[in-house]
């Protein structure tokens, strides 16, 4: 894994809550605004944001966030004054419409692309160019991850409710060179997490018929380290996750095909009368996270997916993480994991650009040192620097966490001790100049 914060995190013993509890962001230096493309406005929502591979494992923090108008800006953002600009960025312009999923290829040399306008693109990072365009998906494509072992190799899910696999290396359409080459994925799988297609649900149904399922949305693809050949989707209609073996599909299969195995419950069922979607993936060595429609972030085991959390708050019956304030009812709504694997991030659904940080060292660990825990430990909110949804979010090392919010702006949270306390010790005077962690008391 990489780092987050010297080399006391490798020792997952060490309680590094106050870590969390110190985290700032100054309002002249870690700000990055999403500028319109358009004339009629100055700003425009960031919907998705990656840090490259190399900024999580300790080189220079680019981070590349996509935008409501096609555009995706990458800023360097390495710590500075708060008199010194802001290192010049590198524009793309993949789509003309909202960009829902970004992602760095596994050499950060191209850039993934998913968009409203049912496709997909990959660009040059180095040139801004379009190289490929990848085209089948029938609705907005809402997830894209590339194979972490094979550079050509890409999955994406859409809300037509199907799985697309492509290989950059197959033949493909000569197109313009706006577009690229025009490429066909290489395995398809059609109703991933079940319902139906969007030509079966748009069908007019004879009388006393059976009602049809509806299209279910892949909302999230991750490719997990323990797994070489496969990689697991969620969808919008429930908790349960699907593992695929890309050795076990058929090519250019385009019916619903079965799944390697399924988690074998549901999580969100337990505090709930009906299941509830999942909006966002994340993974550490031997654990996955799902963040819910019901505003918690359950957690499965890894390789079996076997959901560890059957519920939070005060029913307590497992590793399901939730805050009083967080409210995540809202597709657009992201987690993520640090790179050493020990915390945990999201968004939240409000007005006023909350976030949420969470210490997961300890999910899954035995129920004798569970209860001596008192369960999952408190999340940290940071708050106040943003207003609206914050959705998209990720991490770099050093402990560095970048936030999207619906007002247009990025912003850049650390850890930083002495701030914090300066903060906590005259809060009238600091904020003027800085947002920091607040903890939860109730």
């Amino acid at each position: 894994m990489g780092r987050c914060v010297g080399d006391v995190l490798t020792f997952f013993a060490v309680n590094t809550r106050p870590i969390l509890q110190s985290f700032v962001s100054s309002h002249k230096s870690d700000t990055y605004k999403c500028l319109s493309v358009l004339p009629e406005c100055d700003l425009t929502p960031p919907y998705a944001c990656q840090y490259s591979h190399a900024a999580k494992n300790g080189g220079t923090p680019h981070l590349a966030v996509a935008t409501e108008q096609g555009t995706v800006y990458i800023y360097n953002t390495a710590k500075r004054q708060d008199w010194e600009y802001e290192p010049q960025r590198t524009t793309l312009q993949p789509h003309h419409n909202g960009i829902f999923a970004l992602s760095w290829s596994p050499s950060d040399e191209l850039l993934a692309t998913s968009s409203g306008d049912h496709l997909t693109r990959v660009s040059d990072v180095a040139t801004c160019k379009t190289l490929y365009t990848l085209q089948k998906h029938l609705a907005t494509v809402k997830c894209n991850a590339w194979d972490p072992r094979q550079e050509k190799v890409l999955s994406t899910g859409g809300r037509d409710g199907s799985i697309c696999i492509w290989d950059l290396r197959t033949k493909a359409k000569k197109s313009s060179k706006q577009d690229g080459d025009i490429l066909k994925p290489v395995m398809e799988i059609m109703t991933a997490h079940g319902g139906s297609t969007p030509k079966e649900s748009g069908k007019k149904r004879a009388k006393n018929a059976r009602p049809e399922l509806g299209v279910r949305s892949v909302t999230n693809i991750l490719y997990p380290e323990t797994h070489p050949y496969g990689f697991i989707s969620s969808g919008s209609f429930d908790g349960i996750l699907r593992h695929w073996d890309i050795r076990a599909l058929p090519p250019k299969h385009t019916h619903s095909l079965a799944s390697t195995f399924d988690s074998p419950s549901d999580p969100t069922t337990s505090t709930s009368s009906r299941p509830r979607g999942i909006i966002s993936l994340a993974a550490s060595s031997d654990l996955l996270f799902a963040l819910g429609i019901d505003s918690k972030i359950h957690t499965y085991s890894l390789p079996t997916l076997a959901p560890l959390s059957s519920g939070g708050g005060k029913s307590r019956k497992g590793w399901a993480y939730e805050h009083p304030h967080m409210r995540t009812n809202d597709f657009y709504v992201r987690a993520s994991m640090s790179p050493c694997g020990r915390w945990m991030a999201c968004g939240g659904a409000s007005t006023d650009g909350r976030a949420f940080l969470f210490d997961v060292s300890s999910a899954g660990c035995s129920s004798a040192r569970y209860r001596s825990h008192g369960g999952p430990s408190p999340g940290i909110e940071l708050k106040g620097a943003q207003a609206g949804n914050v959705g998209a979010l990720d991490w770099a090392a050093d402990g560095m966490l970048a936030t999207c919010a619906d007002d247009g702006t990025v912003r850049v949270w650390r850890p930083d001790p002495e701030v914090w306390r300066e903060c906590k010790a005259d809060p009238e005077e600091a904020r003027w100049n800085w947002s920091w962690a607040v903890e939860d008391r109730s």
